[in-house]
């Protein structure tokens, strides 16, 4: 993925990123679904640096949606680096839903995690994997014990 050629172009140092896909009914997004996403950022647990919403044509092509300005300001949302997800990043993202679908992209900065990035770069360390498990995906099995 190109995420990181593009967020080395824009000058600015980040600290590890988190990309989120939601399946969404339609392009134009719930306001509680905005003021939901803004909470953590709020909290100052993450940074909004990017946000899209894509939809998957019949044909297999991506078509971006215009983003309504004015809904991520009423939500309190203001993307800081919008444009650093490339088309091929779409791409690659988008790749595992079906045609007709319509997805929200979210590129966060995880700010609790930044400092400890920083330190491993100073101490000559790094992190070499991450991984997150969605809850629908663990809770079922562990209810079941």
């Amino acid at each position: 993925m190109g995420l990181g050629a593009a967020a080395a172009n824009t000058g600015v140092s980040f600290g590890p990123l988190e990309i989120e896909v939601v399946a969404v009914e339609d392009s134009s997004i719930a306001p509680s679904l905005l003021r939901a996403v803004s909470r953590p950022q709020d909290r100052g647990c993450v940074k909004l640096l990017d946000f899209v919403i894509a939809s998957i044509e019949p044909s297999g092509s991506i078509l971006i949606h215009e983003v309504d300005q004015d809904e991520l300001m009423l939500a309190d949302l203001e993307p800081y680096a919008l444009g650093i997800l490339s088309e091929d990043d779409l791409c690659e993202l988008l790749n595992y839903l079906p045609s007709g679908s319509v997805a929200m992209v979210l590129v966060f900065e995880v700010l609790w995690s930044k400092d400890l990035a920083d330190r491993l770069a100073l101490e000559g360390s790094a992190l070499v994997a991450s991984v997150r498990v969605p809850s629908v995906t663990v809770v079922p099995d562990v209810l079941q014990r």
